[in-house]
C-alpha cells in the first residue's frame, strides 16, 4: 500500500482541513486470465487472516469514503508508482518517467490486469480522471491539470511548479477507470464477493516475486473505526491501524508497531503580533522548545521530533551531513547547528536565547517578564482541548518559555471554538497539525491563499524561498537555511500511528505509512 494509507488514516489538520501522499508483472500469455491461487487446504478458520472493512461503503478506490475500504483497496489495485518508507517513488505499472518543467511523462511497463488484459495508457488516463474527483485522491492530485495518451506513455500537465510531483502518481488504476464495485485491478489480491462474504485471493501470476504464505484473506464487516480495538481483541479481525487521531493512546491487547505518518504538528507565530514579528524573538523561542520532550513525553513516544518542516524520513533530507554548513539563525547568532543524523538537532542554549532577546530589545529585570518598554513578551497560546497530546505539548511549551522570562497563557478551546479562533486570528501562537501530501508540499501553509496559512506572512522570506525552491532556483538545503532563520512557524514533531496485529501472526514490522502491508507476503500464523 502506498501514500494513500496516509490520506486514509491521518488526521489532516487539527481543525479539520484536508490537504493534499517494484515492477509490476504480468501473465506470460497475452489475453490469459490471471487466475487466483487455489485456496483448498488453507489454514483452519481459527488461523484465518481477517481484515476489517465497511459493509456500508463501496470497495472501489474512487468511490470508497471510509478509511477502512480505502485501505482494503490498496491490496486490490496498483498505481503507477508506490512509495517506500523514505518516499522514494518505485515503479509499479510504470517502467520509467521524465519531467521537464510542468510536464511529467510516464511510460508504462508490460503489466496485466487480473482478468488477463493489458494495462493501457487509456486505462491510466481514465483512472486519473476518476481519481481527480475521488475522496481518496482529490487533494493530492490538485496540482495536476490534465493527462493525455502519447503512444505507450501518459503525459501529465502540472498546474504549478513541483519537482516532486511523481510522488503523487500513486492513485489506483482500474480497467477503464471504472468506479464500479469489483472493478478490475492489477494489485496483489483479487476481490471475491459471494454469499459466504467478501474475501481477497492472492494473484498467482501477478509477479514472480509475490508469493504470500497466506493465500486468502477474509474481510470482516465493522461499523466504524472506533470498534477496531475491541474487534481485534476478541479475534474477529487480525490486523488494524490506529492513527491516534483523538490525541490519546490506550494499550492494545495485541502486538503493536509504530508507524511514522506524514502529519506535521507545528506552532504558528501570528504575524500581527509586534513582538513575534521579530525574527530574533522567534529564533529564541525555537531554541527554548525541546522537540524531543514534546515527541517523547507529550505525545507519549508516538511522534518524532521535527527540526525542519519536512518529514524526517524523507529521502531528500534523511541521513544528510549538515555539519559543514554551520547554518546560523542570524549572522549575529551562530549557536544553531544542524548535525549529522536523521534530522536537524537543536540544543537549548539559554545564553544564546538571552542574547537574541537582548538584541531584539526585550530586557528583564528582577525575574519579571521581558519587555521592550512598551510591549511585554506575554503570549496567548491556542490549542484544541479535545486533543490530549497537543494540550500537554502546550503546557510543556509554556514551561519551556518561562525559563527565559517569556510568559505564556494556554487557552484550550473545544474544536469548534478553536477553529473559529484560528480562522479569525484570535491568538498569538497556536498549535496545529497538517497532513502533507507525499510530494512534501508546503504550499498550503506557506504560499498566498494557502488552506492553512493562518497567521503566516506569505510574502515573507520563507514563502519567497519556497516558491523559488519549487521553481528550481533554490535547492532544498538553501530553502531550509532561509526557513530556519525566518521561522514563520515552528515544526514540533511528526506524529506516528499504531499497527496492531494478533499475536498469532508472525509480523516482520516492515510496515510504513506508504504501505501498511509492505511485508504481507511474509505474514504467517505461529503454530
Amino acid at each position: 500500500m502506498n501514500r494513500r494509507v496516509l490520506k486514509i488514516f491521518a488526521v489532516v489538520i487539527v481543525f479539520v482541513l484536508s490537504i493534499p501522499l517494484i515492477f509490476g508483472g504480468c501473465s506470460d500469455k497475452p489475453g490469459e486470465t490471471d487466475e487466483t491461487t487455489s485456496v483448498s487446504g488453507e489454514t483452519p478458520e481459527a488461523h484465518s487472516l481477517k481484515l476489517p472493512y465497511s459493509q456500508n461503503d463501496k470497495l472501489n478506490p474512487f468511490t470508497a469514503e471510509s478509511m477502512l475500504n480505502q485501505s482494503v483497496c490498496e491490496l486490490i489495485y496498483d498505481g503507477l508508482f508506490s512509495l517506500d518508507k523514505n518516499y522514494n517513488a518505485k515503479p509499479m505499472l510504470a517502467s520509467n518517467y521524465s519531467q521537464s518543467g510542468r510536464t511529467l511523462t510516464v511510460t508504462l511497463g508490460s503489466v496485466k490486469f487480473s482478468d488477463g488484459s493489458s494495462v493501457t495508457p487509456s486505462d491510466v488516463v481514465a483512472s486519473f480522471n476518476s481519481a481527480k474527483e475521488s475522496p481518496a485522491y482529490k487533494s493530492s492530485l490538485a496540482g495536476f491539470g490534465k493527462a493525455t495518451v502519447s503512444g505507450n506513455s501518459v503525459v501529465f500537465e502540472l498546474s504549478a511548479d513541483d519537482p516532486y510531483a511523481v510522488n503523487c502518481l500513486t492513485f489506483a488504476v482500474t480497467k477503464g477507470g471504472s468506479t464500479e464495485e469489483k472493478a478490475v485491478g492489477s494489485g496483489r489480491y483479487v476481490l471475491d464477493i459471494n454469499a459466504g462474504g467478501a474475501v481477497l485471493k492472492a494473484r498467482s501470476s501477478r509477479t514472480a516475486d509475490f508469493s504470500p504464505k497466506i493465500k486468502q484473506i477474509s474481510l470482516y464487516g465493522v461499523q466504524d473505526v472506533n470498534s477496531l480495538k475491541y474487534t481485534l481483541a476478541i479475534g474477529n479481525i487480525s490486523f488494524a491501524f490506529d492513527d491516534l487521531r483523538l490525541g490519546n493512546y490506550t494499550r492494545f491487547s495485541a502486538s503493536t508497531a509504530s508507524v511514522l505518518m506524514n502529519n506535521m504538528v507545528f506552532m504558528t507565530f501570528n504575524k500581527g503580533n509586534s513582538a513575534l514579528a521579530s525574527e530574533k524573538v522567534r529564533q529564541a523561542i525555537s531554541l527554548l522548545v525541546d522537540r524531543s520532550k514534546i515527541a517523547d513525553t507529550a505525545f507519549q513516544g508516538h511522534a518524532k521530533a521535527a527540526y525542519t518542516p519536512f518529514n524526517p524520513d524523507w529521502n531528500v533530507i534523511s541521513g544528510k551531513d549538515y555539519t559543514s554548513t554551520k547554518a546560523a539563525y542570524t549572522p549575529s547568532n551562530p549557536d544553531w547547528n544542524a548535525i549529522l543524523g536523521e534530522d536537524y538537532t537543536i540544543t537549548t542554549d539559554i545564553e544564546a536565547v538571552e542574547k537574541l532577546l537582548d538584541e531584539a530589545g526585550y530586557k528583564t529585570s528582577g525575574g519579571s517578564v521581558r519587555s521592550n518598554g512598551s510591549n511585554a513578551l506575554s503570549f496567548k497560546l491556542l490549542v484544541n482541548k479535545d486533543n490530549a497530546f497537543k494540550t500537554q505539548a502546550a503546557d510543556y511549551i509554556k514551561e519551556m518559555l518561562k525559563k527565559a522570562n517569556i510568559s505564556v497563557t494556554v487557552e484550550s478551546l473545544e474544536e469548534k471554538a478553536y477553529k473559529s479562533a484560528v480562522a479569525s486570528g484570535k491568538y498569538d501562537m497556536y498549535i496545529g497539525e497538517i497532513k502533507l501530501s507525499d510530494n512534501m508540499n508546503l504550499s498550503p501553509i506557506l504560499l498566498p491563499k494557502g488552506a492553512v496559512s493562518y497567521g503566516i506572512n506569505t510574502s515573507g522570506a520563507s514563502s519567497t524561498a519556497y516558491a523559488a525552491m519549487l521553481a528550481g532556483t533554490l535547492d532544498v538545503y538553501e530553502f531550509l537555511e532561509i526557513f530556519n532563520s525566518d521561522l514563520p512557524f515552528l515544526p514540533l514533531c511528526y506524529r506516528s500511528g499504531i499497527a496492531a496485529y494478533t499475536r498469532s501472526i508472525s509480523f516482520d514490522g516492515d510496515a510504513h505509512i506508504n504501505d501498511i502491508y509492505a511485508d504481507i507476503e511474509s505474514w504467517q500464523f505461529i503454530s
